[in-house]
């Protein structure tokens, strides 16, 4: 969520499925750079894959979704502070999980 394509992707897609292209047409991203940032987040996590969509070529492309149920921005004297309300069910498909679940304690970090 470092830069402002990549916060509003995640944004596009917090309680929406959306195809790559989708994404990119609505937020207005140019598409070399914004597949480069949609695979940055796929990679790390923050964007899963829900299911898969006919387009009028009859060609199947996946559909995104983020774990999170909502995003929330507050600024607290020269604080930037970042709350993520997270869809448990999403979370735990996302790569970002193990990194963030301690089995041992069955609790998050």
């Amino acid at each position: 969520m470092g830069d402002d394509e990549s916060r509003r992707i995640i944004l596009a897609t917090v309680g929406r499925e959306h195809t790559n292209s989708e994404v990119l047409e609505f937020e207005k991203i140019s598409t070399t750079s914004g597949y480069r940032k949609i695979n940055v987040l796929i990679r790390d996590g923050f964007l899963i894959k829900s299911k898969s969509k006919l387009i009028e070529t009859r060609r199947s492309v996946e559909q995104y979704i983020t774990f999170c149920d909502k995003v929330l921005f507050e600024m607290k004297k020269n604080h930037l502070i970042l709350i993520i309300v997270i869809n448990k069910k999403l979370m735990q498909s996302s790569s970002l999980f193990h990194l963030l679940y301690d089995s041992k304690k069955s609790n998050y970090l």
